[in-house]
């Protein structure tokens, strides 16, 4: 009895100094922690005002102009200025390994390893207005990036209505559409 009396104190010695042991480290990287943002300033220096970083990103397999301006912009929507940006002739075949650019959008947050580590205090919306191109026809080529969704809003100006196109080109799943495929955009309005 006294013998696991004995092995009980000594288990709760070891576990209050692992306790202790545990509240002096998360202490000291609170601490650490404190005195780095202390001295860090919000105030660029003046050589990196004169040298602007130049963000690129080097393209892996299964990348698209969509799916990189979605990523590290943003936004699909700023697949047009990454074209423009990197004189793209053809935005559906980019090659794996090349590097692109990256245009800078006013207000935006990087999205790579230039993150800032403090929270941004006011939330600043992009200025540049990002082109939509209308779909006036009544087919569609799919496109990589494409969804139903955006080609209701391209087509109709409203991507709720996408089960309009569902209907009339009679697709089984709304979620599997595949580049090349033509869709029949119907232009009657029902209302």
């Amino acid at each position: 009895m006294a013998r696991d009396y004995t092995q009980e104190l000594i288990a709760k010695v070891k576990e209050n100094y692992l306790s202790v042991a545990l509240g002096i480290l998360v202490f000291l990287v609170a601490v650490t922690l404190v005195f780095r943002s202390g001295n860090s300033t919000n105030q660029p220096s003046p050589e990196k005002e004169e040298t602007p970083k130049v963000r690129t990103y080097t393209v892996k397999k299964g990348d698209s102009v969509s799916s990189i301006a979605r990523d590290q912009l943003g936004s699909m929507d700023y697949t047009d200025e990454l074209v423009r940006a990197n004189n793209i002739k053809n935005p559906d075949q980019i090659e794996v390994g090349i590097v692109l650019v990256l245009p800078e959008i006013s207000g935006q947050v990087a999205r790579d390893e230039e993150k800032p580590t403090t929270a941004p205090t006011q939330v600043i919306k992009p200025t540049l207005v990002p082109q939509i191109v209308s779909i006036t026809g009544n087919e569609y080529t799919v496109k990589k990036g494409d969804t139903l969704f955006l080609i209701a809003q391209r087509a109709y100006g409203d991507g709720y209505t996408y089960p309009t196109l569902v209907k009339a080109n009679k697709l089984r799943n709304a979620n599997r559409i595949e580049v090349g495929m033509i869709l029949k955009i119907p232009r009657e309005t029902t209302k």
